[in-house]
């Protein structure tokens, strides 16, 4: 099978959920269903050093790498389709990259073409030349059902007016997208249940991302460890880039935090992630940053290393990984009902969902001074995940592509038949 991944990002490193998507499906299909071509796709950019590139080299995946034009380019394209799509793809619009697919495409007889989000469907989409019969676009999580919640939480008119616009186009482009692709992918049925609103389509799977976890036993003396610590340590960990992190960390220091540290002083709050140096964090002993953790060992160490996982995401959409992480390894949570969206995690017996911030307060409060119910949702919370992994997602995709191929062979047969 012969696959064209068609990406906005190098999707290493395993920063944003879509790249640990990509790239984990990338490299599962190399080792576990061989023989595969894939040709990978991306734009050039800061991650496309030499380090990160050596990750797809070692797979055997042919690498192209795209300049973007000037920004003057995708400006002038802005204004001449300013009602044509919404405004988060304009950014990824490339003729460099089309005419590269369109070159790749002509050259090689691929199976599969893989976009990876909805912001490159509009380079797939202004080619003639590129047929959409193999085409899988890869959503990770449904722009609308985001920008939706975010309308909903906003209180400045302004914003919410151009927000409001933004909704209307992007539910246009994932209409056409639907309309016109053979298959599309999303997260969770959260995301699935918001597109099928608007859409009449039954060609939107359901497929959760993929997880590289450790065994326990490289953990061991960590986990040891923690179990004989006296501190209570609190772990919060995102991209601090990406809007829905940086109001959680804002909102957990403004509206929580103090509540918690003034009924239990000694507990200790770890911050990691990418722009954490770009959060002003209250100048305290207990709150310790980490910045970025780039080596995945010491990450999951910081994980093992804390008592409590807290997630006061309160926007956004699709399945939040550091979750599914930290239930890994028994850790646990208390979050907004947002981060528990797709997963479906029973309230008070996996982890702890809630409403309000005054109920996070509470519950947090009482889980720190509640050695018994940790242990409870520690349990729970690996048992749940076991039973969460029993499913494939890579095994579900690969059948999905030779269902795609197979449909596009018995269309070619009919039209020769009927020729």
């Amino acid at each position: 099978m012969k696959i064209l991944f068609v990406t906005p990002h190098l999707p290493y490193p395993l920063i944003f959920g879509d790249r640990q998507r990509t790239y984990l499906l990338i490299k599962n299909i190399k080792l576990k269903y061989p023989p595969n071509e894939i040709t990978l796709i991306t734009f050039n950019d800061e991650f496309c050093n030499k380090e990160n590139i050596n990750e797809f080299s070692k797979l055997g995946i042919e690498l192209v790498i795209v300049k973007k034009e000037h920004i003057f380019f995708r400006f002038a394209f802005f204004l001449i389709n300013i009602l044509n799509y919404p405004l988060l793809v304009y950014k990824f619009y490339s003729k460099n990259i089309i005419k590269k697919i369109e070159d790749l495409v002509n050259g090689n007889n691929y199976d599969i073409i893989y976009v990876s989000t909805i912001h490159m469907t509009i380079n797939i989409l202004e080619s003639k030349k590129i047929v959409k019969s193999n085409v899988i676009v890869d959503f990770v999580d449904s722009k609308s059902l985001y920008i939706n919640r975010i309308i909903q939480s906003e209180t400045y008119s302004i914003k919410k007016l151009i927000y409001q616009r933004e909704l209307k186009y992007v539910k246009r482009l994932e209409q056409t997208v639907v309309k016109n692709f053979p298959a599309l992918l999303v997260i969770s049925r959260i995301d699935k249940n918001y597109i099928d609103q608007f859409s009449t389509s039954n060609n939107i799977h359901v497929v959760r991302i993929a997880y590289e976890l450790p065994q326990f036993d490289e953990y061991e003396d960590n986990l040891n460890k923690n179990n004989n610590n006296s501190n209570i340590t609190l772990f919060i960990s995102g991209n601090f880039n990406y809007l829905p992190n940086i109001d959680a960390i804002n909102h957990f220091f403004k509206d929580i935090y103090k509540h918690v540290l003034s009924k239990h002083p000694d507990t200790v709050f770890l911050i990691s992630g990418p722009g954490i140096e770009k959060i002003q964090i209250p100048i305290c002993p207990n709150i310790i940053s980490l910045g970025f953790v780039k080596d995945s060992k010491e990450y999951m160490k910081s994980v093992i290393n804390s008592d409590i996982v807290v997630s006061p995401v309160r926007l956004g959409s699709g399945i939040k990984t550091k979750i599914v992480e930290a239930m890994y390894f028994g850790k646990p949570i208390v979050c907004y009902e947002i981060s528990n969206d797709g997963l479906d995690a029973k309230n008070n017996e996996e982890l702890i969902v809630v409403k309000t911030p005054d109920e996070f307060i509470e519950r947090l409060n009482n889980l720190i001074s509640d050695k018994t119910l940790r242990q409870k949702l520690s349990k729970n919370a690996k048992q749940f995940i076991k039973n969460y992994f029993e499913d494939d997602p890579i095994e579900y995709t690969m059948d999905l592509f030779k269902k795609i191929i197979d449909e596009k062979k018995q269309q070619f047969y009919i039209h020769e038949t009927k020729g």
